[in-house]
């Protein structure tokens, strides 16, 4: 027996379960929702807001502005 409390959508394992839809960062390879649209494409390296340079402080304000 096990101690672990399964969330909504996820099992004791770990594994995300359900239909929404994950991605995995290719960085720090934490999962996250994602929309069908992401998904369909099949060569594409997806990365978190806390992994990818365009979410960065520096890099955010410069996109923003423009």
């Amino acid at each position: 027996m096990t101690n672990k409390t399964a969330l909504p959508n996820q099992n004791i394992s770990g594994e995300k379960k359900g239909n929404i839809s994950w991605i995995q960062c290719n960085f720090c390879e934490q999962w996250f929702h994602s929309t069908k649209e992401l998904i369909e494409f099949k060569t594409i390296d997806l990365y978190c807001p806390n992994c990818h340079e365009e979410f960065k402080p520096e890099k955010s304000k410069k996109i923003i502005i423009a």
